[in-house]
């Protein structure tokens, strides 16, 4: 385990600029090693995707609404 404070992982996306999330947004580390990531922009299009630990999506679920 890292120490205290210290960064332990990082997603940025690919590009980087195709994340961003200024509202509404959280991550959760699951059980399985992959993460769970929630992103909600201005314009309230929401989208929750899973990455595994190398950063690769696994699956995706982007809201229309």
């Amino acid at each position: 385990m890292p120490p205290a404070g210290a960064i332990a992982w990082v997603y940025k996306g690919r590009p980087e600029t195709s994340f961003w999330s200024p509202v509404g947004s959280d991550v959760q580390r699951l059980a399985n090693g992959k993460t769970l990531i929630c992103q909600m922009n201005w314009s309230q299009i929401g989208r929750v995707f899973e990455v595994t630990p190398t950063g690769e999506i696994f699956w995706e679920y982007w809201n229309p609404e």
